[in-house]
């Protein structure tokens, strides 16, 4: 299932970069191509970094937490 999400939405911002490539009648270059690319993996930097901040987050909280001398 989350499988399937993230093939939408990877593959719905590749069509749509693509057709502003093609409305805007650029060139085919290695950064229109390289662009391409990042529409499959942008998805996944997402979820990289929002767990990444999330486990920081908590991560932080807890230190405090564990560190405070009347242990509450």
């Amino acid at each position: 299932m989350l499988t399937t999400v993230y093939a939408i939405i990877a593959v719905l911002f590749l069509v749509l970069t693509f057709l502003e490539g093609q409305r805007k009648d650029l060139p085919w270059s290695p950064y229109r191509v390289f662009g391409l690319m990042l529409c499959a993996v942008w998805p996944a930097l997402l979820v990289y970094v929002l767990a990444a901040a999330t486990i920081e987050h908590y991560g932080e909280r807890s230190s405090k937490i564990a560190k405070r001398r009347d242990g509450f």
